[in-house]
């Protein structure tokens, strides 16, 4: 006898392959488990997340079956949440919590939405005066100083510099002369001035960016840099990189290329 895709035990048909039973109450439960992930997330009800959690082990869904369904919810419930840009504590236990559910291939499906949970988190830490890190794998062209710690870490970062482009304009003296053997032209017959026509952005180097609870550090193939966080004086947002100026004789702007300015900005501005 064929045995029961829910219950593990035989069926009493040949082409029977589900008790009607379990079916009922597979399809219950995933009904209730909706409903509660409804309301777990609209009112951040740690509660609810955990009956929804239990249902699945009595309704025949299981782990996997309990992570696509919060799958489905999750990334509206961190849109939300987000609305008002920082993370409460009880959103965060249940977003947490939601998360720690997923398997791992959900976990990559909505990885952008987990994502912007993780830069939540970060940000929300640090409003409360907690200092997180995060774990590094592999070396990092930077030696860290002691108590400093990591914070975020973004790789492929092009930096990019504010480069003039000059050309060189001749205008000669009103003497028109012919060029043949022997014959001399004054330098007050002919002369060359300089004319910058230009400021260009241009990509110096791409490499990796760190922020610790004291640096910012860009280390590339070419240049490693490290800027105290308290000499940002001023920062300035693109679409996709933020320029950072210090406090100095020689002022500069040094543009980084980021996934998201935003947080970057609002990661620095909490740190200093």
């Amino acid at each position: 006898m064929p045995l029961c895709r829910y219950c593990g035990k035989p069926t009493k048909g040949i082409l029977s392959f589900s008790h009607p039973e379990c079916a009922e109450t597979f399809k219950k439960g995933r009904k209730q488990i909706r409903e509660l992930l409804e309301k777990a997330f609209a009112s951040f009800d740690l509660e609810k997340l955990s009956a929804a959690q239990e249902i699945a082990q009595q309704a025949f869904i299981g782990e996997e079956g309990l992570s696509q369904l919060i799958c489905e919810f999750l990334p509206k419930a961190i849109e939300e949440a987000l609305e008002d840009h920082l993370l409460t504590e009880d959103e965060l236990t249940v977003l947490h919590k939601a998360n720690q559910l997923l398997t791992k291939e959900d976990a990559r499906k909505i990885g952008s939405a987990l994502n912007q949970l993780h830069k939540a988190t970060i940000l929300s830490y640090l409003n409360q005066g907690i200092i997180p890190t995060v774990s590094i794998q592999g070396s990092l062209p930077f030696i860290l100083q002691k108590e400093e710690r990591p914070i975020w870490i973004e790789e492929n970062v092009g930096l990019y510099e504010y480069k003039s482009e000059r050309e060189y304009l001749s205008s000669g003296g009103g003497v028109s002369v012919r060029i043949a053997k022997g014959v001399y032209i004054r330098s007050s017959q002919f002369r060359t001035r300089q004319v910058i026509t230009r400021e260009r952005l241009h990509q110096v180097d791409k490499g990796v960016l760190l922020v610790t609870n004291k640096h910012f550090y860009f280390g590339g193939t070419k240049k490693i840099q490290r800027f105290p966080l308290r000499k940002i004086i001023g920062l300035r947002l693109y679409q996709d990189a933020i320029e950072l100026h210090l406090d100095g004789a020689k002022p500069k702007a040094w543009i980084f290329t980021t996934g998201d300015p935003r947080f970057l900005a609002n990661l620095i501005n909490f740190l200093q």
